[in-house]
């Protein structure tokens, strides 16, 4: 018997887009109120990894451009009720911009005592367990068509990419599941970017080795 939910009507996944992105919206604030605040979702027994390396510069001139809009429009928009919108759609759009840099840096991968955090933004957080940890491992994967998928010819490895590229696996003893805010993967390796790899592999095999009977 075909699932109902395979493929609902219009109606309802329209419901479902705009739940989503007020979802997206939501977190994208909160990440901006502690990037401001410089409360960066990290425990203090947790070492933190960026991953912003390979995009950080390209995400500045979308910034720049951004904040060039707002007295670029107020100049040749000869029409007050136009300036004033578009000045509202600019600020709006600067805004959450810095949000969405915020949220890249406030929400970094870590590696603690409870296991290792592998984080993209305000999109994927997902904490691995140790005990779900077999090994830690520097591959260097690029050209990668999506930030987040499944690699197509290895069902079990999702990769969640930074600029179409990665450079650590995670493989795991058991399959974990990947939620994102559209979709759940389940996976049995994660391939993910860092910009420090050799430091973040070394943390999280020491966390291992830590908790390995002796």
């Amino acid at each position: 018997m075909p699932d109902p939910n395979a493929n609902p009507p219009w109606p309802r996944r329209l419901g479902r887009l705009l739940v989503l992105v007020v979802r997206y919206e939501i977190r994208i604030w909160i990440s901006l109120a502690r990037w401001v605040t410089r409360r960066p979702a990290v425990a203090a027994e947790e070492q933190a990894f960026g991953y912003t390396g390979l995009i950080a510069g390209l995400l500045g001139l979308w910034i720049f451009a951004s904040a060039l809009e707002i007295p670029l429009f107020h100049v040749i928009t000869p029409w007050d009720q136009v300036r004033s919108a578009l000045l509202v759609i600019s600020a709006w759009g600067l805004l959450w911009m810095l949000g969405y840099y915020g949220s890249l840096k406030v929400y970094p991968h870590t590696v603690g005592p409870d296991g290792v955090r592998v984080r993209y933004s305000a999109t994927v957080r997902v904490l691995v367990p140790w005990d779900a940890v077999a090994a830690v491992e520097m591959h260097r994967r690029d050209g990668l068509p999506r930030k987040i998928d499944v690699d197509p010819a290895d069902p079990g490895t999702l990769a969640i990419a930074v600029g179409h590229e990665t450079n650590v696996r995670v493989r795991l003893t058991r399959p974990v599941e990947v939620a994102t805010l559209a979709r759940t993967f389940p996976a049995e390796r994660l391939d993910v970017y860092v910009d420090d790899p050799r430091a973040f592999v070394a943390a999280c095999r020491t966390r291992v080795a830590d908790l390995s009977p002796s």
